[in-house]
């Protein structure tokens, strides 16, 4: 009692953070998500995203274990084998969930307590490291009540309220900052922790990034060469700078190769895209050229950012100070914001709108698509995966499921599905009449209508499913 008692008062502060940032969730999102059993509202959402989620957890659920990939799945697109990777079904959660099957009710879903769980950590983690950076001490009350304040800012953050249930795994936000954090308390403590611990640290990342989505390997990553960077400026040793990578990647890759990343015995294809972010989009809303390149950060960091840099420039002699202090922190920051800005902004840098420069790219290195495969690796198996998940769905749990699933996977994998599947037509299209989507060019001339010498007679007969058994959702 005591020790909990101490540590509650030790960390009252970020478990402040962390209840902001759940209280912000319920209010956004209300308590029925939270429900593990009701699943309507996921596969009734206007993305098709959840449905796919949850359909690749369900399918991983009643697949049967295989060593030694523990996140193989053998039911989503029978008789071939997958991972639970390739549904952005938070393959560490779906591993957990599925040992507690025997426990679980037989229709259970847990991206509802995931995304109050990623909340509360983004609320927690936030105002730690806005007291770290600013050497807020535990019994400074005016300086903790505005960090919390700061970390409302970071918890109301667009991208994680766009992510949250459209592409549920990316809403984990909180491992960038977690990565920040450790980067901050390892460099700037009095005692710093050995390279052993350093390197327990980045491994426990690393099996975070890789169980959660492959995106955040990168992101994470970066904070990481900062770290290195930083360790090399003050000459700690090679050790020291290279052995807390070779831990971050070689768990990551360990826990790949065991979810079965790379047993996938059907090939996928990219169809990932260069155009990165607009500069300008970071203060201005809307100019993204699509809601997922969409990187407003939103008004209240736009008024941190300028209240700082007044800061700075009303106490020169203090920033000037501060940086001859903590040169090589500030020199590895400045790495890490280069990193990112290459990674987010692609090879078109834009402002406004209008494109300020392009830089080229060796027509073999495009046509390879190796560029691509970098910036979205993790989507170069799911739309082909996709569609046959949603003609599986369709085939056992019903047209409307396997329509929702089957609308991110648009193109020729998708007119190849309903050409093995026509029933699914009519449940595809008024999926898109529902949701307003765009007929795909590439599926035209593949409705039966469409087929030469098939009447309305013929069209009637080729629309008409089989028998379905019905899989509970």
């Amino acid at each position: 009692m005591t020790k909990t008692k101490a540590f509650l008062q030790k960390h009252r502060w970020s478990l402040t953070g962390a209840l902001l940032g759940a209280l912000v969730f319920l209010v956004l999102y209300g308590v029925r998500v939270l429900d593990p059993v009701c699943v309507d509202w996921i596969l009734n959402n206007p993305s098709p995203d959840p449905s796919q989620h949850y359909l690749g957890w369900v399918f991983y659920r009643r697949s049967g274990w295989h060593l030694p990939y523990l996140g193989a799945n053998y039911s989503a697109i029978y008789p071939y084998r997958t991972s639970i990777l390739y549904t952005d079904s938070i393959p560490l959660l779906a591993v957990v969930c599925k040992l507690l099957g025997g426990v679980l009710p037989a229709r259970f879903q847990y991206l509802g307590l995931w995304g109050l769980f990623c909340y509360a950590m983004q609320g927690g983690l936030a105002q730690a490291l806005i007291a770290r950076i600013g050497g807020v001490r535990p019994q400074d009350t005016a300086k903790n009540r505005a960090s919390v304040l700061g970390a409302g800012v970071l918890v109301l953050f667009p991208a994680l309220n766009i992510r949250m249930f459209a592409h549920t795994a990316l809403a984990a936000n909180w491992l960038v900052l977690l990565a920040l954090w450790v980067w901050l308390c390892a460099e700037q403590s009095e005692n710093r922790p050995s390279t052993g611990k350093l390197c327990l640290w980045w491994g426990v990342l690393g099996l975070l990034c890789a169980g959660i989505h492959l995106y955040y390997l990168p992101m994470v990553g970066m904070v990481l060469v900062a770290t290195c960077v930083q360790r090399g400026l003050e000459k700690r040793g090679p050790a020291a700078v290279v052995l807390p990578i070779v831990s971050f990647c070689a768990v990551a890759l360990a826990e790949l190769f065991v979810l079965g990343a790379f047993a996938a015995n059907f090939a996928g294809y990219s169809n990932g895209y260069l155009s990165g972010a607009d500069l300008a989009n970071l203060f201005v809303p809307g100019l993204g050229a699509s809601w997922e390149q969409e990187v407003y950060a939103g008004l209240g960091t736009t008024a941190a950012i300028v209240l700082a840099l007044a800061g700075l420039l009303v106490q020169r002699k203090k920033a000037a100070e501060f940086f001859r202090r903590h040169t090589h922190i500030v020199v590895a920051a400045v790495v890490l914001l280069v990193l990112d800005a290459v990674a987010s902004m692609g090879n078109t840098i834009t402002f406004g709108g209008r494109t300020l420069f392009t830089v080229p790219i060796p027509p073999g290195q495009v046509r390879r698509g190796r560029h691509r495969r970098l910036q979205h690796a993790g989507r170069q198996r799911q739309r082909r995966e996709g569609a046959r998940a949603g003609r599986h769905a369709a085939g056992r749990g019903g047209l409307r499921a396997g329509a929702a699933v089957l609308e991110r996977c648009r193109g020729r994998c998708a007119a190849g599905c309903l050409r093995r599947r026509p029933g699914l037509w009519p449940a595809y299209r008024a999926y898109q009449a529902l949701h307003h989507l765009p007929r795909c060019r590439l599926l035209r001339g593949h409705h039966p209508t469409d087929r030469p010498g098939l009447g309305a007679a013929g069209c009637q007969r080729a629309v008409q499913p089989p028998g379905l058994c019905q899989l509970r959702l």
